[in-house]
């Protein structure tokens, strides 16, 4: 497992994920994950950067990086391996970057970016023009403000929306590849007793978007942490790991990912991934189908 050449594993892994998805759609979420227990004290643990179609269930593509400050320049070179075109791209704050920006439209995509201090002079003059605006939104159009809530486990979460397109004012916008408009999801949540507030500001070059798609858009970016990454530590017990010689490690999280893929796409299997996954201990007739699926796409 540590000798096997993890570039061309990675080019293979694609590849299958292109003929075995005619086209992909709607939110593709870039997001990183460090599989914790891969670190010695000759080498850091090892950080992937994955990612994931929200309409699909499926991981597209996944390349190592050192750390998560280097997710900067693993991101383009992810997305320059992806067939990109008509989808959106969501990314956390780490890869709201130009550069990173322009990548996403010269791949025939769109992006919504989150705001933070990293761009500090971008972040404060949304966050100022949001906080005056939601003082008076009377005379807004209705596409530009949507709600939704969700209830669940003790948790009580509502979201309200507002975006802009109008920003021949903002400053600095015109390093943006294709920017289209700035918007801001208000959260309130309520658990065990305790509310909490949080405001999200981002940048989007989706024109003509509503705020409900937009916050569509956004809510399926946290598919990637609660469908991949959950499931990677819950049922592959990923952090648990120790495998960290050579390519060991990297391969193996390859492995998963297409572990992953095969048990999701595979329907004929009404259940968990657990469920799946000892189905096919139990089972070698459902094994060879699982695997099969593979060969066959």
């Amino acid at each position: 497992m540590k000798a096997i050449d993890t570039r061309q594993l990675h080019t293979v892994f694609i590849e299958w994920m292109k003929g075995a998805v005619e086209s992909i759609s709607g939110v593709v979420a870039v997001d990183g994950k460090q599989a914790r227990r891969t670190k010695d004290t000759k080498k850091r643990a090892l950080h992937v950067v994955s990612a994931f179609s929200a309409e699909c269930g499926l991981v597209l593509g996944q390349p190592a990086c050192e750390e998560k400050s280097n997710e900067i320049t693993a991101i383009p070179k992810l997305l320059e391996q992806l067939e990109l075109k008509g989808c959106i791209v969501t990314i956390d704050a780490m890869g709201t970057q130009s550069e990173i920006a322009a990548a996403i439209t010269n791949k025939g995509a769109d992006y919504i970016l989150p705001l933070k201090e990293n761009q500090l002079g971008l972040y404060r003059d949304v966050k100022l023009y949001f906080e005056e605006y939601r003082r008076n939104t009377a005379g807004s159009p209705a596409a530009c403000c949507a709600r939704s809530h969700s209830q669940g486990h003790g948790r009580f979460e509502s979201r309200s929306c507002y975006i802009c397109e109008d920003i021949s004012w903002l400053e600095g916008r015109e390093k943006w590849s294709n920017l289209q408009g700035i918007g801001v999801i208000f959260s309130e949540t309520e658990e065990n007793g305790k509310k909490s507030k949080q405001a999200h500001y981002f940048i989007y070059s989706c024109k003509g978007m509503t705020a409900a798609q937009i916050l569509e858009a956004k809510r399926g970016h946290w598919g990637i942490e609660n469908k991949l990454h959950w499931v990677l530590d819950m049922q592959f017990r990923e952090d648990k790991s120790r495998a960290r010689a050579d390519n060991s490690a990297e391969n193996l999280n390859v492995l998963r990912h297409w572990a992953y893929n095969l048990l999701k796409g595979q329907s004929s299997l009404k259940g968990s991934f657990s469920d799946k996954q000892f189905k096919c201990l139990l089972d070698e007739a459902f094994l060879d189908k699982v695997i099969a699926s593979a060969l066959c796409s």
